[in-house]
């Protein structure tokens, strides 16, 4: 799983990381993983990881170089969406090829059961 922010709010990043940790250590044994990448982020975002003790999943922020996030060049390499509407992109994907079974775009707190559906329902095929 991987989780692409674009300065989103630091609050539904916490919750978005605390499912992905949290399905990532109950699937270890899948070699379930996950991580986020922020372009460019605010100390709030930065220390979220060590906040809420997510350490089962990946978390990076890269230097935005002064630029707004969305005018990155590693952005645009990962072919992301870069609208500034587009606070988050969520990749479900397994295998060797990477292929995107599920993409959530500008997903809430409130849509997080679909994430975790999404996961389990990948898991199931194996």
């Amino acid at each position: 799983m991987q989780v692409f922010v674009n300065k989103d709010d630091a609050a539904n990043v916490a919750a978005i990381g605390a499912l992905l940790d949290r399905l990532v250590r109950e699937n270890e044994k899948q070699e379930l993983k996950g991580f986020v990448v922020s372009i460019g982020a605010s100390d709030e975002f930065a220390s979220i990881p060590e906040k809420k003790k997510l350490d089962a999943i990946g978390w990076m922020v890269l230097d935005a170089e002064g630029k707004d996030s969305y005018q990155h060049d590693a952005a645009k390499k990962m072919g992301l969406n870069l609208d500034p509407k587009v606070k988050n992109t969520i990749f479900v994907y397994k295998g060797k090829g990477h292929t995107i079974k599920t993409k959530f775009v500008n997903l809430k707190t409130d849509d997080l059961p679909k994430l975790e559906e999404a996961v389990r329902e990948l898991l199931k095929k194996g």
